[in-house]
């Protein structure tokens, strides 16, 4: 169900860009704070019947796609805390979306994710961030963001703390250290994805020894699930969690990860299901994730093994700024 949420409100969004750059007639200053207010009750309107979606494809949408970012946080206002179905998926969405196109400049940025904050950090509603963090950075919280932020220490006992973890680091709460390695499993034999994801909240944070525990545990016989040369076993899972590795940041863990990537066959791939997995490709996507300078395409479907392999030998390599 979630991932059809977010399936259909991606490609609402590319519906909405898309629309908005052969819109030349249509501007900014062309809206009214009333006309806006007006098709905001009419896309909740249009919405509230969808089960598992929501549809960005309407003019409405459209037209808050052309808001102020003022006006935008004005018009969702009163539907952030709505009991009104898809409401609140809605008004996530479109701030989400400001944040990425709409917002001109750093202070924008800040006071749109301060309302993000706000009305997102609960258990119920924290996982709807989840795609929005590596687009973030700690520049992006106000104080008064990082005060919400802040009370994600007390969701640290709860079953899958990493979630909380990564958005503490994004915003480098620094006092939440102490807890995290307070919770933290460190042991190989026992380590799980949420620890991974806090070792590199930790490593985000700039605590060294997390950074190595994760380029450690990397290449040890945990993190082997079958013979990559001999193409047995599960091994294609050795390399998913260079993504929550990458989530860190730390230079340790980036040149870990171009080690391998320089080892192994960037032209081989496998049938995973109804699709391919091209280990080269998903590895180099999230070492670029973490590079700054890198030029080119970053994505794991539109990254090139190649183009990326040459870049790192005759460049250097600024890590993305935290």
């Amino acid at each position: 169900m979630r991932a059809s949420f977010f399936i259909l409100a991606f490609l609402g969004s590319l519906s909405i860009f898309g629309y908005g750059q052969q819109s030349d007639s249509l501007t900014r200053k062309q809206i009214s704070i009333e006309e806006l207010g007006n098709d905001m009750k009419r896309l909740v309107e249009l919405n509230a019947p969808i089960k598992n979606g929501t549809d960005f494809s309407t003019v409405e949408s459209i037209h808050l796609n052309h808001a102020t970012v003022d006006q935008i946080i004005e018009v969702t206002d009163p539907y952030l805390n709505s009991t009104i179905p898809n409401s609140k998926h809605l008004c996530e969405f479109l701030l989400m979306h400001a944040v990425l196109y709409q917002a001109s400049n750093e202070l924008e940025r800040q006071e749109l994710v301060e309302v993000l904050c706000k009305n997102f950090l609960t258990e119920e509603s924290l996982h709807f961030l989840n795609n929005t963090l590596l687009l973030l950075r700690k520049k992006d919280f106000n104080d008064s963001a990082k005060k919400y932020v802040v009370g994600l220490i007390n969701s640290l006992t709860t079953y899958y703390y990493g979630l909380p973890a990564q958005f503490l680091s994004t915003a480098q709460i620094t006092k939440s250290i102490p807890f995290l390695w307070k919770i933290v499993d460190t042991s190989f034999k026992t380590i799980q994805n949420r620890d991974i994801d806090v070792l590199a909240s930790l490593a985000r944070m700039n605590e060294k020894k997390a950074g190595r525990l994760l380029a450690e545990y990397y290449n040890s016989s945990f993190n082997n699930w079958g013979d990559f040369s001999a193409k047995t076993g599960e091994f294609w899972r050795h390399f998913l969690i260079a993504k929550n590795l990458a989530f860190s940041l730390d230079s340790t863990v980036l040149n870990c990860l171009i080690k391998e990537f320089r080892a192994i066959d960037i032209n081989y791939s496998f049938r995973d299901g109804d699709s391919g997995f091209y280990p080269a490709q998903y590895l180099g996507a999230c070492i670029a994730s973490m590079i700054e300078n890198y030029p080119y395409r970053k994505e794991d479907y539109a990254l090139k093994p190649k183009e990326l392999l040459d870049w790192l030998s005759t460049n250097d390599i600024q890590v993305k700024d935290k």
